[in-house]
């Protein structure tokens, strides 16, 4: 019994670990480029926002021209630095 609440208790405090303590990666030493498909919505954008924040540069994908030339515009006034193609 004793053994199994170890255990239990053990992976609780990894999870929390994981999600709250652990420090972020390092996105660039995968390269210099994110491709994010959906880009102009939801939690595409949010990610294509977050690689331009972290300075990558990327490459957007979407459906829709006029919402990809929004998003497209909105990165490069946020992240001057960063290049996004779409």
């Amino acid at each position: 019994m004793g053994l199994v609440a170890a255990r239990v208790a053990l992976r609780i405090l990894a999870a929390v670990y994981a999600k709250t303590l652990r420090p972020g990666k390092n996105l660039k030493k995968y390269g210099d480029w994110a491709v994010v498909t959906g880009a102009t919505d939801g939690i595409g954008e949010a990610i294509a926002f977050e690689c331009a924040r972290k300075g990558l540069s990327v490459l957007l994908l979407s459906r829709t021209e006029s919402k990809l030339q929004a998003t497209s515009k909105a990165i490069s006034e946020k992240y001057p630095k960063v290049r996004e193609y779409s």
